[in-house]
């Protein structure tokens, strides 16, 4: 994969979009910290980013609405109210 660089500012919001295999579900879920990377760094205002867990994404207020939000954005076993609530 080629290398990727963005910068996001305060109260703005990154939409990225792409066809399928172009790598985009891979980042967000490396964003969100479903996933590991394999190589190069991650940072927040210029620190390091350390994602281990989903849990450790919304610490850093990096949030992933995915894809298939009925299969992967849902607690199916929970109430709509406790699932409108998730974050």
């Amino acid at each position: 994969r080629e290398p990727v660089s963005f910068q996001v500012r305060k109260g703005e919001i990154l939409g990225l979009f792409g066809l399928v295999g172009a790598g985009r579900t891979e980042l967000f879920r490396l964003l969100s910290g479903l996933e590991r990377a394999s190589a190069g760094s991650l940072e927040l205002g210029g620190e390091p980013l350390q994602l281990r867990s989903p849990r450790d994404a919304i610490a850093a207020g990096v949030l992933l609405c995915p894809e298939d939000r009925k299969k992967e954005g849902i607690i199916p076993l929970s109430s709509v109210a406790e699932n409108i609530n998730i974050s």
